[in-house]
């Protein structure tokens, strides 16, 4: 069996009256994508509105690759949010340097930790989706 560790790391994803934790888990065999498995497990008693769960890889002290499944859409593609905490828990664990590039199936992000601690996040946007509503659907 590969060896995997957790890490639970606060990541402000919304929730009604509870704090959100997301789920980082590194594994050291071959990476697979998450997409066709089947749905990880979001909902323990711990986290009673279930939580978002990143499956990732350090590739090396710079890069870090990550598959993402959140609490309300399923598998994404990428997330900033899921990126952070995966960063983090690296950083924190000594996995990684300060700046790492996460690589998601939706694009890349560069996360860097500050002196301060804060993570700030740079890389690309672009429009992934584009529609028009009639508000009133929505009255």
């Amino acid at each position: 069996m590969p060896e995997t560790t957790s890490s639970f790391i606060p990541s402000g994803a919304p929730t009604r009256s509870t704090s959100s934790r997301a789920t980082a888990r590194r594994s050291r065999a071959g990476s697979t994508s998450a997409a066709p498995l089947s749905a990880p497990p979001t909902f323990r008693r711990a986290f009673p509105e279930r939580t978002n769960v990143q499956l990732f890889e350090v590739i090396d002290r710079s890069r870090v690759r990550i598959e993402i499944w959140e609490r309300g859409a399923g598998y994404t593609l990428a997330s900033g949010t899921s990126a952070s905490a995966v960063a983090a828990a690296c950083m924190r664990a000594g996995l990684v340097d300060d700046q790492v590039r996460v690589q998601m199936p939706g694009g890349n992000l560069e996360v860097r930790r500050e002196k301060s601690g804060n993570l700030v996040q740079s890389g690309p946007a672009r429009r992934v989706f584009r529609a028009n509503i009639d508000i009133d659907d929505f009255r």
